[in-house]
């Protein structure tokens, strides 16, 4: 693979020739074939991280150890760009199972961000995006019901993730039933009787632990009922 092609990711169509060989010759490439935490809130000198393939997912902890996950990173997002201002890192990031990750040091990606100005732009869309997110989720946690936002987070993630499936839409996404339950707010138990409730409904199938979903109209019904 060249430095070039490396960075020929989703996002990065605008980025010059020259840029991506610069920040690929001043990175490293980690592939992590098991789930594996790149940093936790409070660290310091943490590099900023590019995935080029898979997924990783930004989370916060409560005091009491509780997680809420914020935002799944896919391909050619930014993970941990907030360290450019030097501070301490301000939440928790994980990579998934067979996700591939270019990682910089904060100090270079400044340096070649003052230099190509189109690094610049995708920082500041990175920021932007993620902020957006938050803004939306604070949004639904404060006026959508628990099975609401369930099947609000489902419809999401099938647009997002979703792959075609004999039975309708594959969710592709190795996560488990205690991730959506971080996603929304609620309990894994919570969380597993609404996918029950939803399976009877034929909503939706469970097939060795992936979510496949049948009817994405009868979904979306579920986050516009207020029952």
């Amino acid at each position: 693979m060249s430095d070039i092609n490396t960075l020929n990711i989703k996002g990065w169509e605008e980025v010059s020739d020259e840029a991506k060989k610069q920040l690929v010759s001043k990175a490293q490439i980690i592939n992590y074939t098991n789930e594996t935490l790149l940093y936790l809130e409070g660290e310091e000198e943490i590099p900023v991280f590019i995935v080029l393939s898979g997924n990783a997912i930004l989370s916060k902890f409560s005091e009491t150890g509780e997680e809420k996950i914020l935002y799944i990173f896919g391909e050619g997002e930014l993970i941990n760009e907030l360290s450019l201002d030097g501070l301490r890192t301000s939440n928790s990031t994980r990579t998934l199972k067979n996700s591939v990750l270019l990682s910089i040091k904060p100090t270079e990606l400044l340096t070649l961000m003052l230099k190509y100005k189109e690094l610049n732009i995708l920082v500041i869309k990175s920021l932007t995006k993620k902020v957006r997110r938050t803004q939306r989720q604070a949004l639904n946690l404060g006026r959508l019901k628990t099975g609401q936002r369930i099947a609000s987070k489902l419809w999401k993630l099938s647009r997002d993730y979703g792959i075609s499936h004999p039975e309708g839409s594959l969710i592709n996404l190795d996560i488990n039933r205690t991730d959506i339950a971080a996603m929304v707010g609620t309990s894994r138990e919570t969380v597993s009787r609404f996918l029950t409730t939803l399976e009877k409904a034929k909503v939706i199938s469970l097939i060795d632990n992936k979510i496949i979903i049948k009817d994405k109209k009868e979904l979306l019904k579920y986050v516009k009922s207020s029952e």
